[in-house]
């Protein structure tokens, strides 16, 4: 990485941050920084990571000793001159300066550059001169007869001798050595020497001055100049003269005068301060003269002085001068001899002194406070001197004869005081000494004579004026009565200091909610101490109030928010009492672009369509795309820079955009319109369009910032909107229109598409919204309903892509109507059927359709509800359908007989001879007009009634009333058996008889009824001798009838207080039922005196009299008298509404409006209040009261009797509104008041007195039927009216300005940037201007505010126009603001802090906007660093470089690493190497100079802290470190980081597996086992790397760790054998049993074929000093006989089973495992006993027989034979039955056959059974006897005896049932 350096001599080199990490060398030290001219200097460099590049070199020879592979070049004007040496010593880099052959480059500065093999980048470069430098000089000074020392040094200056060295001064004789030379430059007595010194970078000159003269007029300074000879040969042998030293300062210096007043009388002593005044540096030599000159006369008075020391001189004032007059001073120097004066008007206009002024009388040097409070109250101090001196009171205190006056500048013209507030005198308020003066300033309204009452303003400037009345006057203050000092200025403002933080993020918002605070001064002063505003620069700060702690008048706090430009310092502006604000209403004004509309490929607007395109998509775009996309919007044209500061984006993918500018039709603005280019996408894309705005940064790169969204989409499609008709024939052709959108653009053929078929090329509309086309020819099927879609053929021929849609056409014969719809029951009557294609046929070769000729079909009816057929289907032909493929009627339709009455019925028609696919084609199905609810309804059909009194579906009358019922089958003979046989039914009022008049009417009387009630009304066909019963109701909606008439209001519905006013009760059918008089109700039961107008309908009385106001009548009735009405209907009233709303009447006034409801500030407006009832005779007076909504303002209740007043009405009040009574922000609550004299009046609404207004109702009326009553309509929260006083914005339009043009309102539209000029107009601004010049109503300004912005400037008040003209600022990106008017603003520059001009002021009360950070690339790296991070955010520009800080000091582990701004929104550093973790991110920012590095504010750079975190990812370590060859795999890799990635991979023993997160840093490493060992190799030790995928990108991290496999090994078990009968736990310990299969299948396998279940456990055994005792445990039970049958005792090899995904295998080494059994036992034998010849079957009975290896019966004594298997006649084999016989309750058994023994007599032997394959034996207790086979008699018959025990029957069933069970064992 190069490295660019700078170095400014005589200073240290930039040294980068503590602790921050950079790349390739990095040079620190040059020394020394000059070298001789003809070369040879040894330069040393010192720096760090020099010797980096050479661990790069690799391959590259090695470098002769002593040299390294470094290259330095030096390079002045085109010449290049290699370094003859370089030496590296491992910590520092030397090399010899080489000669340049040019004279020129004396002195000059040369370019050094250093390269690192292979030289192909130069790793830095330096300035370095070549001659010499100067760094200081001791004295820039001297005095005019010489003597002083003077020296200077520098670098390389001992490369010259004192005669080489001359320093030359101008004087009027010419140029003049400034040291003293003796006879010459070199010579013996010459003062000028060189000292050199050790490191030749510090070399001296120094010499003796020699006298010089003082200048005459103007600077003391003289010009120096050093002049050089090198005596050098060709080509140094030149002369140089250098202007390398400051100009040096010749003679006295006069600095100050002390004290600089004294008694107007003078004769005091004084002091000239200053320097040089001796002539010689060791003597003075010569006198001084002072000289006082007035200033206003001139008059010029010398005084002699007196030289004490070398910066001293006294005088003593002269007298004669007036009071108060200001003395110029000056003083010069002559020779005591010749009188001549040497150096003369001392100090001269250049000095920091001129002029130096002497007063004679009081001097003001400070008022302190310079500021305070608007509404007075502090105590100031005025420091001075000489308040005293001089003066005499003459018996008097010298405060009754001094005098304060705050002469408001305003108000007079400069130097004038004829306005002025005076200071009070009081002792506790006023105080004075020689040096100072204390007053208490007055309070805000003293009664000063001003046009608008003598109101101090905000900001107002007082200059302070002090008065001595015992001095006599003079010219000096001739404008005031006495003599007057004027002090200084004192300001009514209040102050701000500070604000904390200084600092804060510019964005972006809502950025940081740091709360900050402000420090000052005079806040809490009620005069303005409400709604106080903070800005920074044009951002306002949220929240903002004064501290409410502590000292509420020092501290300010709010909520930081940001939204400035960073890098900038910006004014923090806090404004005071800024209720003066107002907002327009419905205006807002957008920063930034704006997208209106996308058209379509073809330049018309997109439909919105709330159904079909609610979004407004633009359809029709080719999926080839590069077509242009047209977006309407505004604030384009604030991007269009070369290149364009915007792009397109669809689907985040940049595409081609361009600007043009063109006339939109709907606004008729020249506007800029965006165009983007289409990319190619997929047919049915809907893609996403966006903008991206940015601008250019200082780099000239895009800073890509904001994104603006299209709600509109591109969609490459076409939209199916609509398609008619939706049906046709079969046979095609029928013409179909579709219509939609995006059926334009490139396409070249259309064609609409109805099921698989295309239509003939379509025609298409210019706007691509409608095609024409038809169906296909014989390409439907009959009856079939296909989807339709258009075809879009491109240009070429390509395929097409299809438009689907969710509409179908349906091909042949729809029925949409029946004619007649309704018939009679009966049936039998013709109707026809109405539709389309009936004859819908075609003959056709081709598929679909092969044979079609309808000659006949068949027409069903069916039960609407049930689908059961109505009587028997009818078969038509062609002959019975009139038209021809249009609107067709199918005739001669008999209707069939019904069911039932009110039936519905529907019609299918079935075609009989069409080629159909499916059978259902075949039937078509009518459909119900949408009009109707039935197909075809069956009977009589009620529809509508009529009556005298009818309306809204209600008939009015009485018992008797006549209604008309119309209709339609009234007569059907089905339900009509003549007269009588229908009735009408009134609901519960039962039926009466209805009269027929024809089929479609009849009519029918009322019966007697209830008062007021309705009941629902239908017709009933009930006649014995009619075939069906029926009843009809009107379907849509139920017909009614009331019983008596109804009321509907009651006008005027209020009125006097006394009552008997009329009124009038208006309703309907007051003329019905006989109705003769009618009455109105009232709470009073006796009804007055009414008049009833039947024809009007309405009933008129007047209302009861009445004592109260605020009363109200509820339920107002009438009451009806008729000679119809029973007794019982004496109740004949009514009180409510049709709608069941009650009528009221209301006594007292009634108020309708207040006008105007927003007034001026200043008031002097009316107040109108309309109404009724204002001058009721209850009342004698009214009045006005206008009630504060802020309690802390006073409230003002008008006292003016408006009763007889011109401006007092019975409808109108008019009120006037007070001058100057409300404060900023003031909102009253208006409302008229009323006086009634007491008595009785005042026994209603007592808590109101004498007075009287309105207040709310306390209850409502119940709104049921109820007799009237009175209720009271008062006592709850008075009624008023808001009245807001402040102006009211009208419009805001915008002009010119950097802002897009025309922007229409409601929505402005600016620039980000701002600049937009508006004007805002308002209703009236008159209270804050005037025409007066004093600026009386205050600043006459008003500044504009955009939401939480303000404009930069105040702008003045048009007074004729009432409006303002502004300029928007700076906004966010995006934002939609409110337009609003801050007027007449309280803020001064006292209570700004401004901000910095300059950077290299250090002001620590300066505010700032620091970047801000959004995103990270990627939250984190591996740790071998070295990767690329770029984070986002903003603000990134305004500075020249900065670090990437890791981690937190506050922990310990920060380190940071050099970054590049690459544009305004993106920082990148490249991370350095660093153990995993997961450390804070932030940015140092820093602003450069030419020489320097110094940050730009306070020395500091601009930290960002982030909020961000960078983790290095990595892996630390596996666990466990061992695992089993033949378990599942699972282990955990440990490390950091990994929650940053999606997903994982494990690589083991290079095999991929699965992979899980545990959290950030573990992740579990599964799947099935890897088979990476072998009985060859058992053990194997393999690598774990971890695949970590993240955004796609695979990561590999590698365990240093390896992971060992093992195959199971055993190595010990406990116990070591088992019993075959009781299982017992073995525990077996070894290694590499589980791995990570905790859940796995593992078995302990005993021998062949006998497993048992284990557990593993992952605790080991053992401590890790003792590798071979580390063993896992696996446990197990011993098998059983009674698990495993097979079991049998003795020793076996014990292993472990693992169930492995690829077969099952057991562990590699073997234990031996015993199984006995313990005591078998005999505990009988059945038989026992047999024949000799043998063969008897033996059951062995007895206890522990299980788990032998070879069963045998022994018969007799054992041979001495070892082996007793060599006796067969004594040794047999058994067989072991598991299950048991009967006889031993299924115990087992031994089973076996005796052996023969031939004997002679009966003989016992002894019996046993071995179960080990005779190696031992168990007795029997019970010996088996042999017995003698019987010889046969003749008759066949033995002799023999049976054997004992058994009869032969018995012996037979015995020997059965062993030989069954033998072979059962012997199966087994």
């Amino acid at each position: 990485m190069d490295a660019d350096i700078t170095v400014k001599y005589g200073s240290q080199f930039l040294v980068l941050a503590p602790e921050t990490y950079h790349y390739g060398p990095v040079l620190k030290e040059v020394f020394p920084p000059c070298g001789r001219i003809t070369g040879g200097t040894i330069v040393t460099l010192k720096g760090d990571n020099f010797d980096e590049p050479l661990a790069q070199i690799g391959a590259l020879p090695l470098p002769a000793e002593g040299e390294v592979d470094v290259r330095v070049e030096v390079v002045f004007n085109s010449t290049r001159e290699l370094s003859p040496s370089v030496v590296f010593d491992g910590e520092q880099l030397l090399f010899v300066t080489p000669t340049l052959f040019s004279g020129d480059t004396f002195n000059k500065e040369v370019l050094v550059e250093v390269y690192f093999r292979p030289f192909d980048a130069r790793a830095f470069s330096f300035n370095f001169f070549y001659g010499f430098t100067i760094d200081s000089v001791s004295s820039e000074a001297g005095h005019q007869g010489g003597g002083d020392r003077f020296s200077f040094t520098g670098c390389g200056l001992s490369q010259f001798t004192p005669a080489q060295i001359s320093v030359l001064t101008n004087t009027a004789a010419g140029p003049s050595q400034l040291c003293f030379r003796g006879a010459g430059p070199g010579t013996g007595a010459d003062s000028l020497g060189v000292v050199a010194s050790d490191t030749f970078a510090e070399d001296r000159v120094e010499c003796i001055t020699n006298p010089l003269p003082c200048t005459d007029s103007g600077s003391r300074e003289r010009e120096l100049a050093l002049t050089l000879t090198p005596g050098l040969p060709p080509p140094f042998e030149l002369t140089y003269n250098v202007s390398a030293l400051p100009d040096y300062e010749v003679g006295p210096r006069v600095d100050a005068i002390s004290p600089p007043n004294g008694a107007w009388l003078g004769g005091q002593t004084v002091s000239i301060l200053g320097e040089f005044f001796f002539r010689t540096a060791s003597s003075p030599s010569w006198r001084v003269r002072v000289i006082f000159e007035d200033v206003l006369t001139g008059t010029r008075i010398r005084r002699l002085g007196n030289i004490l020391s070398d910066t001293l001189i006294t005088t003593v004032t002269p007298t004669g001068l007036p009071f108060g007059s200001v003395a110029q001073v000056s003083v010069e120097f002559f020779d005591p001899v010749t009188a001549a004066v040497l150096c003369a008007d001392l100090p001269r206009a250049a000095s920091p002194a001129y002029p130096l002024l002497y007063t004679f009388g009081p001097v003001c040097s400070s008022v302190s406070p310079a500021t305070g409070k608007l509404s007075g109250g502090n105590l100031v101090t005025i420091a001075g001197s000489g308040f005293l001196e001089g003066r005499s009171t003459a018996g008097s205190s010298f405060a009754a004869v001094t005098s304060v006056r705050l002469c408001l500048e305003r108000l007079n013209e400069r130097g004038q005081c004829e306005v002025f507030e005076p200071v009070s005198k009081r002792f506790a308020d006023f105080s004075i000494s020689n040096d100072e003066i204390v007053f208490r300033v007055p309070g805000l309204r003293q009664g000063v004579r001003t046009p608008v009452g003598g109101n101090r303003l905000f900001g107002d400037v007082a200059r302070v004026f002090v008065g001595f009345e015992d001095v006599p006057a003079n010219a000096l203050a001739s404008n005031l009565n006495g003599s007057y000092v004027e002090c200084s200025e004192y300001r009514f403002t209040p102050v701000v200091d500070s604000i904390s933080p200084d600092r804060l993020e510019a964005g972006p918002p809502p950025g940081s909610a740091d709360a900050f605070l402000i420090s000052g001064r005079d806040f809490n002063d009620a005069a303005y101490n409400t709604d106080v505003r903070v800005d920074i620069g044009v951002v306002r700060q949220d929240e903002v109030a004064l501290y409410p702690q502590i000292d509420a008048d020092t501290t300010i706090v709010g909520q930081a928010a940001s939204g400035g430009q960073s890098g900038r310092s910006e004014a923090v502006v806090v404004t005071f009492d800024t209720c003066n604000t107002t907002v327009a209403e419905g205006v807002s004004l957008h920063y930034g672009p704006r997208i209106d509309l996308v058209l379509d490929p073809v330049g018309n607007e997109p439909s919105l369509s709330e159904d079909r395109n609610p979004r407004q998509d633009s359809w029709g775009w080719h999926p080839a795309g590069g077509q242009d996309v047209r977006v309407l919007g505004a604030g384009f044209e604030e991007f269009d820079a070369e290149p364009l500061d915007l792009h397109c984006l669809v689907d985040g993918v940049p595409v081609a955009a361009r600007l043009e500018r063109e006339v939109v039709p709907e606004t008729g603005f020249d506007a800029t319109v965006l165009v983007c280019v289409s990319p190619p996408r997929p047919f049915g894309t809907e893609a996403l369009l966006e903008v991206e705005f940015g601008r250019v940064c200082a780099s000239g790169e895009i800073d890509s910032r904001q994104r603006v969204v299209a709600s509109q989409r591109l969609r490459y499609e076409a939209r199916i909107d609509t398609v008619e008709p939706s049906f046709g024939v079969t046979s095609g052709g029928t013409p179909v229109t579709v219509t939609g959108e995006g059926f334009v653009g490139a396409w070249s053929d259309y064609a609409c598409v109805f099921g698989a078929f295309a239509s003939p090329p379509a025609d298409v509309s210019l706007e691509g919204s409608v095609l024409r086309c038809e169906t296909p020819r014989e390409r439907g099927q009959f009856n079939t309903d296909v989807a339709v879609s258009v075809l879009l053929s491109p240009e070429g021929g390509d395929e097409g892509f299809r438009a689907l849609s969710n509409h179908t056409f349906h091909y042949g014969p729809v029925c949409l109507d029946v004619q007649p719809n309704n018939g009679r029951i009966r049936g039998g009557y013709a109707v026809s059927l109405v539709g389309y294609g009936f004859l819908d046929c075609v003959d056709s070769d081709y598929t679909p359709i092969t044979n079609c000729e309808i000659e006949n079909f068949v027409v069903h009816w069916r039960d609407s509800e049930t689908g059961v057929l109505l009587g028997s289907s009818q078969r038509l032909g062609v002959q019975d359908v009139l038209g021809d493929f249009g609107l067709e009627y199918i005739l001669n339709l008999t209707m069939p007989r019904a069911s039932q009455c009110q039936q519905h019925a529907y019609a299918t028609i079935e075609y009989l001879n069409v080629d159909v696919e499916e059978d259902s084609q075949r039937f078509v199905q009518c459909s119900t007009p949408p009009e109707r609810t039935d197909f075809f309804h069956y009977g009589p059909r009620f529809e509508r009634q009529l009556s005298t009194y009818h309306r809204n579906g209600v008939s009015y009358g009485w018992d008797g009333s006549a209604i008309t019922f119309l209709g339609s089958n009234f007569q059907d003979p089905a339900v009509f058996a003549g007269a009588g046989s229908v009735q009408c039914r009134f609901g519960e009022r039962g039926l009466r008889p209805a009269f027929v008049v024809d089929d479609t009417q009849l009519t029918c009387q009322a019966p007697p009824g209830i008062w007021n009630e309705v009941v629902e009304v239908d017709l009933r066909w009930d006649s014995p001798s009619a075939e069906l019963k029926c009843v009809a109701q009107r379907e849509v909606r139920g017909e009614l009838f009331h019983y008596g008439p109804v009321i509907d209001s009651v006008r005027p519905d209020r009125g006097a207080v006394a009552g008997l006013e009329p009124i009038t009760v208006s309703g309907f059918a007051f003329g019905c039922c006989g109705i003769e008089e009618a009455r109105c109700m009232f709470p009073s039961l006796d009804e007055l005196e009414s008049v009833l107008d039947a024809d009007a309908e309405t009933v008129t009385c007047p209302v009861p009299p009445n004592n109260n106001v605020d009363r109200q009548i509820n339920n107002i009735g009438v009451r009806f008298l008729s000679g119809v009405f029973g007794v019982q209907q004496g109740n004949a009233y009514q009180t409510t509404t049709e709608d069941a709303d009650v009528l009221t009447y209301f006594y007292g006034p009634r108020i309708t409006s207040v006008t105007p409801t927003a007034l001026r500030l200043s008031g002097g407006q009316r107040v109108t209040v309309t109404g009724e009832g204002f001058k009721d005779p209850y009342f004698d007076g009214v009045y006005c009261d206008f009630l504060a909504e802020d309690p802390s303002h006073p409230s003002d209740v008008g006292t003016v009797d408006l009763f007889r007043s011109p401006q007092f009405t019975d409808t109108q009040i008019v009120c006037e509104v007070k001058h100057f009574n409300h404060p900023c922000g003031a909102v009253d609550h208006f409302r008229p008041r009323w006086h009634r004299p007491c008595g009785n009046k005042c026994n209603h609404r007592t808590e109101l007195g004498e007075w009287y207004y309105r207040t709310e109702g306390t209850t409502d009326p119940s709104n049921q039927r109820l007799l009237p009553y009175y209720t009271d309509a008062g006592g709850g929260d008075p009624i008023t009216e808001r009245l807001e006083y402040g102006p009211v914005i009208l419009e805001v339009t915008p002009e010119e300005g950097d802002g897009p043009a025309g922007s229409p309102q409601p929505t402005l539209q600016s620039w980000t940037s701002g600049g937009l000029r508006v004007t805002v107009r308002a209703d009236d601004l008159s209270d804050w201007v005037t025409d007066e010049e004093d600026n009386a109503f205050g600043s006459e300004h008003a500044l504009c505010l955009f939401g939480d912005r303000r404009a930069a400037e105040l702008s003045p008040i048009d007074r004729t126009t009432h409006s303002v003209t502004c300029v928007a600022p700076p906004g966010v990106f995006g934002s939609d603001v409110s337009v609003g008017l801050l007027l007449d603003p309280h803020f001064t520059d006292a209570t700004t802090i401004a901000a910095l001009e300059d950077p290299a002021i250090d002001d620590v009360h300066a505010f700032h906007w620091t970047p801000f950070a959004t995103a990270i690339s990627t939250p984190w790296g591996s740790t071998a660093g070295h990767e690329t991070l770029t984070i986002d955010g903003g603000g990134f520009c305004a500075y020249e470089s900065v670090v990437c800080v890791f981690g937190d000091d506050a922990f310990e582990n920060q380190f940071s690493v050099e970054g590049d701004i690459v544009n305004d929104n993106t920082v990148q550093c490249v991370t350095p190497p660093h153990a995993v973790g997961t450390f804070d991110v932030a940015l140092d920012f820093c602003i450069t100079t030419e020489l320097s590095a110094e940050c730009r504010f306070h020395g500091e750079v601009d930290r960002v802290r982030t909020g961000l975190t960078f983790t290095y990812a990595g892996v630390t370590g596996i666990f466990p470190d061992e695992l089993s060859a033949c378990a599942d795999l699972d282990l955990l890799v440990l490390g950091n980081g990994f929650e940053r990635f999606d997903s994982f991979q494990c690589e083991v023993a290079g095999q991929r597996t699965l992979a899980q997160r545990v959290n950030d840093t573990a992740v579990r490493c599964f799947g099935p086992q890897l088979f990476v060992v072998d009985h060859f190799e058992p053990v194997e030790c393999n690598t774990v790397a971890l695949l970590a995928t993240d955004n796609l990108r695979v990561h590999r991290f590698d365990a240093e760790t390896r992971v060992e496999f093992g195959l199971p090994q055993l190595l010990r078990v406990d116990p070591e054998q088992a019993d075959v009968d009781r299982s017992s736990e073995i525990v077996i310990q070894g290694r590499y049993f589980q791995g990570a299969d905790e859940d796995g299948s593992y078995s302990c396998v005993f021998g062949d074929g006998i497993e048992t279940e284990a557990d593993v456990s992952f605790r080991r055994i053992g401590n890790d000093d003792d590798d071979d005792a580390l063993r896992e445990v696996i446990r197990c039970r011993s098998p059983t006989l009674r698990s495993h049958p097979q079991l049998t005792v003795g020793r076996r090899t014990l292993e472990v089973k693992f169930d492995c995904d690829k077969g099952q295998e057991s562990t590699t080494s073997r234990l031996p495992f015993t199984f006995v059994q313990s005591n078998p036992v005999i505990e009988g034998i059945f038989p026992d006993s047999g024949f000799e010849t043998g063969g008897t079957s033996i059951t062995v009975f007895g206890t522990n027989f299980g788990g032998g290896t070879g069963y045998f019966c022994s018969f007799g004594e054992v041979d001495d034979d070892d082996d007793p298997r060599n006796n067969p006649n004594q040794l047999v084999s058994a067989v072991y039955v598991a299950e048991g016989i009967e006889e031993s309750n299924g115990d087992p058994v031994l089973v076996c056959r005796s052996p023969a023994n031939r004997i002679d007599r009966t003989t016992s032997v002894d019996f046993r059974v071995s179960l080990d394959a005779g190696k031992s034996f168990v007795d029997s207790e019970v010996p088996f006897t042999y017995t003698n086979v019987p010889l046969c008699n003749e008759d066949g018959d033995s002799d023999a005896a049976a054997p004992r025990g058994l009869s032969s029957r018995a012996l037979l069933l015995a020997l059965l049932m062993l030989s069954l069970s033998l072979a059962a064992a012997l199966r087994m």
